[in-house]
């Protein structure tokens, strides 16, 4: 009845446009439709459509990208009330995405542990909450299929970032930025296992490659990395040097 009550007095708005929506519903019917799902087949170092892969299947230090999403439309307004306006109660929506994506992709894979990719202390203090663990927490806490992974939150860390991920404009650029950025603080354990690594967005995979680097130099077998949203190549954009 209070629920009700408040919905009543303050009905909840479409995080995307503003419109009322129902109390069942997180985005308007509209926005939902904007939501841009990649189409299979897509390529498994990228994680984007075969028809959008622009990296030439150059292998990466993870195994596979999985996410629901392309970074566009409403997926990427999503994304920026969650980073930027603290709209930590989006998460349940994307993490329910991401879910199902994996599930769908894969189904039966055996995964030994779910770390986030860590945020700086900066971004910490400025944004609240860390929106990649929090994702991951909602994915460990609330679904079956990863009952069997061990949560694992403070073992990879982050040191003072040079500048911005989101700000950099190339491939070349964002792979300098993090460079040398991520390190396990205890790199025993981890032999021959495989990491499910959770992220908010995937750009260029250098923030994943930078990760998974060190999980694999721990031992680990294999890095698998979900995301709620990939960002679309462009191919003007990325030059051969870029994509190597």
């Amino acid at each position: 009845m209070r629920n009700h009550m408040i919905d009543l007095l303050y009905p909840p708005q479409c995080p995307c446009c503003g419109k009322t929506v129902s109390g069942r519903q997180t985005l308007c019917q509209d926005c939902e439709c904007s939501l841009v799902r990649i189409p299979a087949p897509r390529c498994p170092f990228c994680g984007q459509a075969e028809e959008d892969c622009h990296c030439r299947k150059v292998p990466r230090p993870y195994d596979r990208v999985v996410a629901p999403f392309y970074y566009e439309a409403g997926a990427k307004e999503l994304l920026h009330q969650v980073k930027f306006a603290g709209r930590e109660d989006l998460v349940p929506y994307l993490a329910d995405a991401m879910q199902r994506e994996l599930e769908a992709r894969c189904f039966g894979e055996n995964l030994n542990r779910i770390m986030a990719v860590p945020a700086t202390h900066a971004r910490l203090r400025e944004r609240g909450f860390d929106q990649a663990r929090s994702l991951a927490e909602h994915l460990d806490r609330e679904h079956e299929l990863l009952c069997g992974a061990v949560p694992d939150w403070d073992r990879l860390k982050r040191r003072v970032s040079g500048g911005e991920q989101h700000l950099q404009r190339s491939r070349t650029s964002r792979k300098k930025n993090v460079r040398g950025d991520f390190f396990l603080r205890n790199p025993e354990g981890l032999q021959g296992e495989t990491i499910l690594l959770v992220d908010d967005i995937v750009t260029s995979g250098a923030t994943a490659s930078e990760c998974a680097v060190q999980l694999k130099l721990a031992g680990a077998e294999r890095v698998v990395v979900l995301a709620a949203a990939v960002t679309r190549f462009a191919p003007l954009h990325y030059s051969s040097k870029d994509l190597l």
